[in-house]
């Protein structure tokens, strides 16, 4: 089991960005386990593409196929 993540404040990006590394789900995890870690992933690049970063529309895009894995993901878990 994935543990859940609550914070308060917005984490600073590079804390945000490990966090996200080491709670990445074991091949144990649970499709709705994996589904919230997606999009966590989601929100990080989403959060990435509002940067004033040369690769922000790249992280725009990862970020939109992120948060559509992990309603793939969902509507798997459900059709089960």
């Amino acid at each position: 089991m994935s543990p859940t993540l609550t914070c308060p404040l917005p984490l600073p990006l590079l804390a945000q960005m490990q966090l996200l590394a080491s709670t990445r789900p074991g091949p144990d995890a649970t499709g709705r386990e994996v589904a919230d870690w997606y999009d966590r992933k989601a929100a990080l690049l989403a959060r990435l593409a509002d940067s004033a970063d040369p690769e922000a529309a790249s992280y725009a895009e990862q970020s939109v196929r992120a948060h559509q894995h992990a309603l793939d993901l969902r509507l798997t878990e459900v059709s089960r």
